[in-house]
């Protein structure tokens, strides 16, 4: 199978909107409550962390999947598995099946996890931390994605030839985290910003 079908392959994947979907299943359309954003954080406000827990793990998968499989072909380079990965967050955040995507924080995880079992435990936990700490999801996106090409340049070796390409793909990801959240980084300077409340019970 070919990079370039593969390409499709993970933008076809990357745009399955699984937490719509689930919260179809609760019977409310997630983009026309809460902030209208079908990724996890809003399903988790309107059905409850069991459910958010759910989309997010989803979310995370299939980004890890179609990078895994691509990463197992025969004659696969790590920078065409980079590219793949990257597509599959697009498709996240430009879907073909809908017309708003989430906003690509747990596919990149998944993506992420190929790469770099540890960038993505470090960022996992920056996430955890903050999320406790601040209850703003928000910021610990943010704060998780900036951690992820500072883990890379810690670790060292981050600009060698093994490694170049995830270095690079962490900048991205921190860039792509940004540009999604530009409107959250918004209300967070003015006070804002929306907290969650994990403690909330799913029916």
């Amino acid at each position: 199978m070919t990079f370039a079908i593969f390409l499709v392959i993970a933008y076809l994947i990357g745009s399955i909107p699984f937490c719509l979907l689930l919260g179809k299943l609760k019977g409310v359309d997630i983009r026309r409550v809460g902030s209208g954003n079908s990724g996890a954080t809003n399903l988790t406000r309107v059905a409850g962390p069991i459910y958010g827990l759910v989309g997010y793990i989803l979310d995370a998968v299939k980004g890890l999947v179609v990078v895994s499989i691509f990463w197992n072909t025969p004659n696969a380079q790590l920078w065409q598995a980079v590219v793949v990965g990257l597509v599959a967050v697009i498709a996240h955040v430009f879907p073909i099946y809908t017309k708003k995507g989430g906003k690509g924080v747990a596919t990149s995880g998944g993506v992420f996890l190929v790469f770099s079992f540890w960038g993505f435990l470090g960022a996992l936990a920056v996430w955890l931390i903050v999320v406790g700490k601040t209850q703003y999801v928000s910021l610990g996106s943010v704060l998780a994605a900036a951690s992820l090409p500072v883990i890379q340049l810690i670790r060292g070796n981050a600009w060698s030839e093994e490694n170049i390409y995830i270095t690079i793909f962490a900048f991205v990801l921190f860039m792509v985290i940004v540009f999604t959240h530009r409107e959250n980084i918004s209300r967070l300077k003015k006070g804002q910003e929306n907290k969650i409340n994990l403690k909330r019970k799913s029916a």
